[in-house]
């Protein structure tokens, strides 16, 4: 009995030193209490530090000290101060830093990241505190230190609009603090908010019911994030219910917005706006600024989002840059809906000044003498591509021509510098820019551009609308070919980066479908930092895309030249709601548009739903009606100049890109009664594709006319032998040596993998699948369960001139404005493959493989891949394979792009 009273001292104690016990009775230092998150203990040992004799003030000690009341501040919810103190406690841990614990000057590095981040006035620093901290961790660093700096890199993600790797950083970091035998809820909540972040932005680009789920997964991590902030008693639980506001606002649903919205609501406390003050109690979840984002992202109702936002901006807190800079956009947005310019002009310009692009008195100045007092900061170009869509908003508006001159003015100061947008180089980022804010710079861009040709005609603006056009089409493709061409004639390494974003694509993918493993997270971080560093140093020394010689835009002389006299082109680019088109042959140019693009869409959407069939649905004539109606819109203005035209060279936009122009009929038949009796714009000439004119140049310099040697390599699925099996056996067996057919058994990705660099010509007779609304779930099906993803194939060695793809559609994927189509055809464009024919549907396979047969009879009796192709296709509109083939959803599904 007398050791019961010593049992009940030790049990506490035992109790306390286990790995799930509790641990507020262990005697922590200062700093372990910050790693462990005890601020309240933390507080209480920097007072009792500020109460003890004074240490040199330049001490190390002193030094860190000053870092640990940063972080207090910091979790108190005074940002602007927490800024300035970790501003000042820098300078003074590196000076001492062979005698501070090391972990300090890590933590200090991710705290100005994490501040940064908040301030959001300089993006760029996240990222440099961030790899800063990195290059200082090793072995020893903490787990929690580590999972701070996967934090600092998912937030730095956010920034650079690549979504993916940010949810990747953070699950990452939640995975270091799980192992733990402790739990750190306040680093934990903010890599479930740094998480959420990404699949919010993530699931934007994705179509329903994939964007709900990712939205409400979203929101289920904010909720845990809440729940783990307020134990902490963390003023950060308001960012993690902000940001799923934010989220319920894309649902629509008014109730649900509400409760999500009442823990925010708060007295109205004004304070004083200031540089280091906030302006009102709270620093997250201002209800002024979620109900006008409400408004934005569930009933577009002008009048409720002005009212909101004009509200907010007096009180919008200085700090958060992104809550004015939010404002300002959104009043501009929403001032040229309701015709405000005035409003949308004033805000423009105070964006401008903002974003330290300009002072204010350069913002009131003309825009001629505004221009060449802005920084040339990439950022700059958004607010000053706003400032001209008011300009051209003014000029529709009735204003003077000069109006318009001044827009295009604008306009070409940002395209002078169009590749600064991206600034990462990645795929990804590139994307979500032209996804989001990048692609009104191309859209009306191209509308000034078309219509500065339309009130001054001439040789001077007729360049200017194709460079205007060209110049923000398909950057990531050129940027792959000029690598890859570059690599191949050893002028510069550079296809590593091409290998790099191929691998890069392929973790991003799993990711997002299936998660990916501790190691594949590493793996995807590791790539993602050496291709941005790889693109910063190519960017540095003028390298790739980047020199200045390196794909030179076009003027119509130089198309003109490669057409010929009897060539033409047809040029299409995304316009405000339309398609704008250039047609260029050697005595014309023609600048007209589309209708609108819902009308266009519809159009395009119809007679594909005619095409894409085994057998016709319709008749001859209500065919050629459709078809016709849909030359008109694409092609009417310019129908009368092309008789007499033998190529016609397409660059397609929006809708277009799945159009088979062959099959259009010239002429509106309604006594024909047979397919071979319709007269198509095939019959008179032979239509290619680009992706642009660019692109189109480099092919050409790749390009191979002559093919009577060129060895063949022939792969068939499996359940297509009967289809292509023979047909490929006998042109094998006529091919130059060192051909091969690979079938049955042999059609594996294994041996593409190893045979594919092994032939100037691929025949690729595959089953095949496109998704248009993710760019890299398009693949290619060699057998059953064994399929290529289209983003590996980038990573091929292969030296093809010519890729035929007899696979259903392989020309469909995600479309992005200005960019192209994601498809598998693409991914050998990547490559270099200067000629590539792939479909635009889901082609039948006996009518392919007998256009395949002819096809190859045509290429390897002299005629280019293109001509190849129109005689093909010529010959079976014309019923020479028998008539159940002059159908054109036979024949017209394969296009030489």
């Amino acid at each position: 009995m007398r050791f019961l009273p010593l049992l009940g001292l030790l049990l506490p104690l035992w109790w306390s030193c286990s790995p799930g016990g509790v641990v507020e009775d262990e005697k922590l230092t200062l700093p372990e209490l910050l790693v462990a998150e005890r601020f309240a203990e933390a507080r209480d040992s920097l007072a009792a530090y500020g109460a003890r004799p004074r240490v040199p003030e330049d001490g190390p000690q002193s030094a860190q000290y000053d870092y640990y009341r940063a972080r207090l501040t910091y979790q108190s919810g005074n940002f602007p101060e927490a800024l300035e103190q970790a501003r000042l406690a820098l300078p003074r841990l590196l000076r001492h830093r062979g005698r501070i614990d090391p972990n300090v000057l890590i933590q200090c590095l991710h705290l100005l990241a994490e501040l940064h981040f908040d301030h959001i006035v300089y993006e760029d620093s996240v990222g440099i505190y961030q790899r800063w901290a990195a290059d200082l961790i090793d072995a020893g660093t903490p787990a929690p230190v580590r999972a701070e700096n996967q934090l600092c890199l998912a937030l730095d993600q956010l920034a650079n609009y690549t979504f993916t790797t940010q949810v990747a950083a953070a699950r990452l970091g939640k995975g270091l603090l799980t192992e733990l035998p402790r739990p750190h809820p306040d680093k934990y909540a903010r890599l479930l908010v740094a998480e959420a972040l990404g699949l919010k932005k993530y699931a934007d680009e994705q179509p329903d019911p994939t964007r709900r789920q990712l939205l409400e997964e979203a929101a289920t991590l904010l909720d845990e994030a809440v729940v783990l902030y307020r134990k902490t008693q963390s003023v950060r639980w308001r960012e993690a219910q902000r940001e799923k506001v934010i989220i319920v606002s894309r649902f629509g649903d008014r109730n649900r917005f509400e409760r999500e919205l009442a823990p925010l609501r708060y007295h109205d406390t004004p304070r004083p706006v200031t540089d280091t003050a906030p302006a009102s109690a709270p620093p997250f979840g201002y209800p002024d600024r979620l109900r006008g984002y409400f408004h934005h992202q569930a009933t577009g109702d002008v009048d409720s989002v002005l009212f909101y936002y004009r509200r907010f901006l007096p009180r919008a807190p200085a700090f958060d840059f992104h809550l004015r800079d939010e404002t300002y956009w959104t009043l501009i947005q929403y001032g040229l809906r309701a015709g405000d310019l005035k409003l949308a002009g004033r805000s423009a310009r105070d964006q401008l000044v903002l974003y330290g692009c300009c002072s204010p008195d350069e913002a009131q100045r003309t825009v001629a003498d505004l221009l060449p007092t802005l920084s040339s900061e990439y950022y700059c170009k958004y607010p000053l591509a706003d400032l001209g869509r008011v300009r051209l908003a003014e000029y529709r508006a009735g204003r003077s021509v000069e109006t318009l001159e001044e827009a295009r003015l604008i306009f070409d100061h940002i395209l002078g510098e169009w590749e600064t947008i991206f600034t990462t180089g990645e795929e990804e980022s590139a994307v979500s820019q032209l996804n989001n804010i990048t692609s009104r710079i191309v859209t009306n861009a191209n509308e000034v551009a078309w219509l500065w040709y339309r009130e001054r005609p001439g040789t001077r603006n007729a360049d200017r609308l194709l460079q205007a056009v060209e110049r923000t089409k398909t950057f990531l493709l050129l940027k792959d070919r000029i690598e890859a061409t570059d690599a191949a004639t050893g002028r510069v390494r550079l296809d590593s980066l091409r290998r790099w974003q191929s691998e890069i694509n392929l973790l991003k993918e799993q990711e997002m479908r299936d998660g990916l493993s501790r190691a594949d997270r590493q793996r995807l971080l590791q790539l993602s930092v050496r291709h941005r560093e790889a693109n910063a140093d190519a960017r540095r020394q003028r390298l790739g895309i980047y020199r200045e010689s390196a794909a030179a835009l076009p003027t119509v002389s130089d198309l003109r030249r490669q057409l010929g006299r009897d060539g033409a082109a047809v040029v299409y680019a995304e316009g405000n709601g339309r398609l704008l088109a250039q047609y260029v042959d050697a005595d014309t140019v023609v600048a007209y548009a589309s209708p609108p693009l819902d009308t266009l869409s519809r159009s395009v959407k119809t007679l594909l739903g005619m095409l894409e069939t085994a057998r016709p649905t319709v008749g001859p004539q209500a065919y050629a009606a459709a078809a016709r109606l849909l030359f008109d819109q694409v092609l009417g203005p310019v129908s009368g100049r092309l008789s007499g035209r033998k190529r016609l060279l397409i660059v397609p936009a929006g809708p277009l890109r799945r159009l088979p122009f062959a099959a259009l009929p010239t002429r509106e038949d309604t006594v024909a009664d047979r397919w071979e009796e319709l007269s198509y714009l095939l019959s008179g000439l032979d239509i290619y594709y680009a992706p642009s004119l660019r692109v189109e140049d480099l092919n050409r310099e790749r390009r191979r006319e002559e093919w009577r040697n060129a060895t063949l390599g022939v792969w068939v699925h499996p359940e297509l032998t009967a289809y292509f099996g023979s047909g490929a056996t006998h042109r094998v067996e006529n091919a130059p040596a060192g051909s091969a057919v690979f079938a049955g058994p042999e059609c594996r990705v294994a041996t593409f993998r190893r045979r594919s660099g092994d032939f100037a010509v691929l025949n690729l007779a595959l089953h095949a699948a496109g998704d248009p609304y993710n760019a890299h779930r398009n693949y290619l099906y060699f057998a059953p369960g064994d399929s290529l993803n289209g983003a590996a194939i980038a990573q091929l060695d292969c030296r093809a001139r010519l890729v035929l793809l007899t696979a259903c559609e392989t020309g469909l994927g995600d479309g992005i404005v200005a960019e192209g189509t994601f498809s598998i055809a693409r991914s050998f464009q990547q490559l270099g493959v200067p000629d590539v024919v792939y479909s635009l549907w889901r082609i039948p396979a006996a009518a392919s493989a007998k256009l395949e047969e002819r096809f190859f009879l045509h290429l390897y009796g002299g005629a280019s891949a293109a001509a190849a192709l129109a005689r093909a296709q010529r010959e079976l509109a014309g019923g020479e394979a028998g008539a159940i083939y002059a159908f054109p959803g036979s024949w017209a599904g394969l296009v030489k792009g």
